[in-house]
């Protein structure tokens, strides 16, 4: 018995939508510093489901969607929660650094699977374009500390 790709996608679509509606019910419970930072964290999640469902299509619609917009989707989910993160730790807005791997995972997603095609070397180079944002803001948080002590992101 083998892990069923459609029953996983499917159960990652559910959880992301019930966690944005449980944190959209919940966002005025917060402080309305946070509210901000929360913002883009639901709206992270609200968006997945929709490219899970994209995924889940795979071999009944088109690869531009299954792939390549499914792709750029999750991407942005992603920078609405790196967005998030930097809002909620008083990080100043930095549109370039967060959204611009949206962008580049598209043109590298066209590129793979049209241009070039290349499950690997679509994999490898959409991966990295997500994660490199991810590590730049992880190390002042860790090493840059004020007078008090707290982390200074």
């Amino acid at each position: 018995m083998g892990l069923d790709i459609h029953s996983a996608i499917t159960i990652s679509a559910v959880l992301s939508l019930m966690m944005a509606m449980s944190l959209r019910y919940t966002l005025h419970d917060y402080p309305v510093e946070q509210r901000p930072g929360l913002r883009f964290w639901i709206a992270s999640m609200g968006l997945q489901p929709v490219a899970w469902v994209l995924y889940g299509l795979r071999g009944e619609i088109p690869d531009l969607f299954a792939i390549v917009i499914a792709n750029a989707i999750l991407t942005l989910t992603y920078a609405f929660q790196l967005q998030a993160v930097r809002v909620f730790v008083g990080r100043r807005n930095r549109p370039a650094l967060v959204y611009t791997p949206v962008v580049l995972v598209a043109v590298v997603e066209i590129l793979f699977t049209f241009a070039y095609p290349s499950i690997r070397m679509r994999t490898v180079s959409a991966s990295l374009l997500i994660a490199i944002p991810f590590f730049r803001p992880r190390a002042p948080c860790s090493a840059d500390r004020d007078r008090a002590g707290a982390a200074t992101c």
